[in-house]
């Protein structure tokens, strides 16, 4: 009876290192959305971001560099991160291939390290800004690649000051795509660059796919200069039917303002954000002399932002976000290395509504209740099995404390159930009307809470 005992508790060992293993990083299809500061979330529709804290999205961006498995190719145009720069040294010591690019003009004092093993490339000297902000990480490897984007670059103040964006997406295709933009600026696939066939700003070519589908939700690449994204800006605006809310750092391109200018003419509600009205060319007096709500962001601190969200209540229209690097500038249209994503999902849209409504409030209230929102990554891990699950799913806490209360969120975050029960230490979820993929689930009772991953086939 001992030595099935200690059988037993072996097993469950391993069991459990095992499921510690799977919930430590996202699966294929999940999308993550961080903000680095407090969102609103009383514009939430169940959706959350993963978190709105500068630093769980530094955390998160170390964290999955250290998990990266065979290669890691960055392009940031700042990085003053010892510890993000100190973790890329660490992956190169492990066997990962590391790549880096960044511009001429940028700060950059983490890469001026001693103790420096890979090879970084300035580009775009000269005529415009490497101004990109991915990072692609194991793009040959279908269970862990990811594209990791948005506004933020790896600074102390874009990190911890100024207000930013992250959108993670763990999608073999996508990051392969993002792959093939980085070794045209990089010349090549190999592990140092060749400065023979490395191509920047507009001697790039329209080279990349477009078109995704990643967890059911339609996604659009584009980079820049190469892929008239100015005009990609003005389609995913035409589309608007209730609101339009945008955010930017800042807004010089004639055409853009005439689409948005027009879609208010349409009875369409516009309110946007803009960091510098006072740049040459601004947009921000026109718009607002043609009646638009446009307010300067006054905080001492930049709204770095480059996105809009379209018809995030409406979910019978095409409810989407546009963001990545680019701002709405004739640099960014025809010089700068940059890169844009337009994803068509009502959660994401809801996501970043509640980010804008956060800033809204802020210029024009000043009583705003904001949160950083629900951290799903920043709870304790929690105990689940069966993995993969198809019919139920049982549940513990590490620490035996008794469960009366479950959610489980699809990959993304949004809430798809929700449950109260009686007082258990271990709670059996009937999982089997899901529909296959990967989930969140979280439980607990009134005084903690634990979340782990799982996947319903």
């Amino acid at each position: 009876m001992l030595k099935n005992i200690k059988e037993s508790r072996a097993f469950y060992v391993l069991l459990f290192t095992f499921l510690s293993f799977q919930i430590s990083a996202q699966l294929p299809g999940s999308i993550e959305v961080y903000f680095n500061q407090k969102v609103d979330p009383s514009f939430s529709n169940g959706s959350h971001p993963l978190s709105a804290s500068p630093e769980v999205i530094l955390a998160a961006a170390i964290e999955k560099v250290n998990q990266a498995h065979r290669s890691i190719d960055v392009t940031m145009y700042n990085c003053d991160q010892k510890g993000f720069v100190n973790a890329l040294i660490a992956a190169k010591n492990r066997g990962v291939r590391v790549r880096y690019i960044t511009g001429d003009e940028g700060a950059n004092s983490a890469l001026n390290n001693s103790d420096l093993n890979f090879t970084y490339l300035k580009g775009n000297l000269g005529q415009g800004l490497m101004h990109n902000k991915f990072i692609v990480i194991d793009a040959e490897n279908h269970d862990s690649s990811l594209v990791w984007t948005g506004s933020l670059n790896f600074t102390t103040g874009n990190i911890y000051s100024d207000y930013n964006n992250v959108v993670c997406i763990y999608d073999q295709s996508l990051a392969l795509n993002y792959r093939k933009e980085f070794e045209e600026m990089w010349g090549g696939q190999g592990s140092e660059p060749d400065m023979d066939i490395s191509r920047f700003g507009d001697y790039k070519t329209d080279n990349t796919i477009h078109q995704f589908v990643v967890g059911g939700i339609q996604i659009e690449s584009y980079f820049s200069p190469s892929d008239g994204v100015s005009a990609k800006i003005i389609k995913a605006l035409h589309t608007a039917n209730e609101e339009i809310l945008f955010a930017l750092l800042t807004f010089t391109r004639d055409e853009i303002a005439d689409e948005i200018i027009d879609r208010f003419d349409d009875g369409v509600e516009v309110r946007g954000l803009i960091d510098s009205p006072n740049d040459s060319g601004s947009e921000f007096n026109y718009l607002n002399n043609q009646g638009l709500s446009v307010l300067e962001h006054s905080a001492s601190t930049q709204c770095h932002h480059k996105y809009v969200v379209v018809d995030a209540t409406l979910p019978e229209s095409d409810p989407l976000v546009l963001t990545g690097s680019h701002n709405w500038t004739t640099a960014a249209e025809t010089r700068n290395d940059e890169n844009t994503l337009v994803l068509h999902s009502p959660w994401i849209a809801n996501l970043f509504k509640q980010e804008f409504e956060a800033r809204w409030c802020e210029e024009t209230d000043g009583n705003c209740e904001l949160s950083s929102a629900q951290d799903l990554s920043n709870f304790e891990k929690g105990i689940i099995w069966p993995i993969p699950a198809t019919q139920n799913l049982f549940v513990k806490s590490p620490s035996g404390q008794t469960i009366n209360w479950i959610k489980v969120f699809d990959s993304v975050g949004h809430l798809i159930q929700a449950g109260k029960y009686l007082p258990q230490e271990i709670l059996q979820i009937q999982v089997g009307h899901l529909a296959d993929g990967p989930y969140w689930i979280q439980y607990g009772n009134e005084e903690k809470a634990w979340t782990s991953q799982f996947v319903k086939i």
